[in-house]
């Protein structure tokens, strides 16, 4: 695959730091794709897939966590719930849980990049429990990036990978106005 060009490099940037705030900076980050193989090699682990697209540009994202470890990852979920209530992690309702932050992380990722002119479309999480699974590349990629958040009691593997179009830019919104379009947490309703 061809070195990222500019406006890839950004918005691996601009997601990036989208996961670290809603981590709250307080988990640790790596390139290093090999840095959670331990705790992912524990079984059974859940895929997190969504999809998105704009009008120049479509992707994927996929979150790849150990099953035993959903529970210190979704601390405000678990906190729902009184410790001797706490359902197994088997139950379907942590994978919904993980689907959500998935759909969270992207959501906040779509909010941000708003500022810079696009306009993205997301779809449904789909989750995969498997006791040997990974994110998938593809082939008609224009890029793809992995990164891993580590905190306590977690590691979550994150990719993300994107097709761009030949007619594919970014405008900052922010510099041209000193005002980004949409704030975090501010919702546009059509």
């Amino acid at each position: 695959m061809p070195p990222r060009n500019e406006a890839q490099s950004k918005i691996l940037e601009v997601f990036q730091q989208e996961v670290l705030d809603h981590f709250q900076q307080t988990v640790e980050f790596t390139t290093d794709k090999t840095a959670h193989e331990p705790s992912l090699n524990t079984s059974p682990k859940l895929l997190s897939l969504i999809s998105f697209m704009s009008e120049a540009a479509q992707g994927n994202l996929h979150l790849l966590c150990s099953l035993q470890e959903l529970p210190e990852l979704l601390p405000d979920f678990k906190s729902f719930f009184a410790e001797d209530e706490l359902p197994p992690v088997t139950d379907p309702i942590w994978a919904d849980a993980f689907g959500e932050l998935a759909n969270q992380l992207l959501g906040r990722f779509k909010n941000e990049i708003y500022n810079y002119g696009i306009t993205l479309q997301m779809g449904v999480p789909s989750i995969v429990q498997s006791l040997h699974i990974e994110p998938v590349s593809s082939k008609y990629s224009s890029w793809d990036d992995t990164f891993c958040v580590a905190g306590e009691g977690f590691n979550l593997s994150v990719y993300i990978s994107m097709l761009m179009g030949e007619n594919f830019e970014l405008k900052d919104y922010s510099k041209e106005s000193n005002e980004s379009m949409m704030s975090t947490g501010d919702m546009m309703i059509f």
